[in-house]
Order: structure tokens, then C-alpha cells, then sequence
């Protein structure tokens, strides 16, 4: 999606220049391996809504504020939220899903692949409409239905909250 929007104008990266922004991003997975220990510190399901909000204000920024240096920026900030959600999603599965703790994972994972397999497409489609800024905004949204959904989560055992 950035790389489509990049390569246009008014922007017109080569493909060098579109690998630069993309690995720029790869700064904000410096949170990945510190994800336990935020855990530790604030809990699981703090990290996770953490991590949403982080994700959902990177692509939102990129929705709104169409400038290079607002993506540059903000896939730092969108990759860095990622690198929360998915440490935290795996643990939460694995304290929720307990004795079911395989079922749970395979589901996951399921939902997992499905998104993977659906998101280009529908990226593609959003892109079509030659809005750029609607494929940021509609994943943005979608990911804040789970930041809401996540709000009701509940992990037994633990007095987890925000």
C-alpha cells in the first residue's frame, strides 16, 4: 500500500528509494524483543491496546498527512505498534485458550492467513478508487474496532488494566 502510493505522484520513488522508507520501518520492530518485558511491566493486555493504538495512529497519520516525511515517520511508529499486538496476541491466546490452548492457536492462526490473503486484495481494490489516503484510513478503522474489541478482553486470573 505505502509502496503504491510512494511510487506516484507526487512523490515518484524509484524502486530504491521505496526500499529505503520500507526499511526505515524496520526501526520500530527494535520494540519486538522487548515486548516481555513490557508485559511484565504493564501487562499483557495493556501492551496489546498499547500496540493497537500505536498501529492505529501510525496509518491514520498516513491517511491524513500526506507527506513523505509523515510516512517515513509513521511506519516507524505503525511497525513499532505491530511489534507490540503480536507478542501480545500470541500470549493472550495461549493464557485464554489454556487447556484449548492448540484449538485456540489454530484458530489464530486461521484468522491469521485469512486477513494475510484478503488485505491485498482489498488494499488493492481501496487503492482503485484513487483515493490515497482510504486504504490507511479504512485499515486504521478497522484496527480501532480492535482496539474496542480488545477493551472487553478479559484473561482469567489476572487484574489486567489501562
Amino acid at each position: 500500500m505505502l509502496g503504491t502510493v510512494l511510487e506516484k505522484a507526487p512523490f515518484g520513488l524509484s524502486s530504491i528509494q521505496l526500499f529505503g522508507v520500507r526499511a526505515l520501518g524496520i526501526i520500530g520492530m527494535l520494540l519486538c524483543p522487548f515486548a516481555g518485558n513490557l508485559f511484565g511491566k504493564w501487562g499483557t493486555l495493556p501492551t496489546l491496546r498499547i500496540g493497537l493504538t500505536l498501529a492505529i495512529v501510525g496509518l491514520a497519520s498516513m491517511g491524513l498527512v500526506q507527506q513523505l516525511s509523515s510516512y517515513m515517520l509513521m511506519s516507524v511508529v505503525f511497525v513499532g505498534g505491530i511489534s507490540l499486538v503480536v507478542p501480545a496476541i500470541i500470549s493472550l491466546v495461549g493464557e485464554i485458550g489454556s487447556r484449548n490452548r492448540a484449538i485456540a492457536t489454530s484458530m489464530y492462526t486461521f484468522v491469521l492467513f485469512a486477513g494475510a490473503g484478503v488485505s491485498p486484495l482489498a488494499t488493492t481494490r481501496l487503492l482503485k478508487t484513487g483515493i490515497a489516503s482510504l486504504p490507511f484510513l479504512t485499515f486504521a478503522v478497522m484496527m480501532g474496532l480492535g482496539l474496542i474489541t480488545a477493551m472487553f478482553i478479559k484473561v482469567p486470573g489476572t487484574n489486567d488494566a489501562l
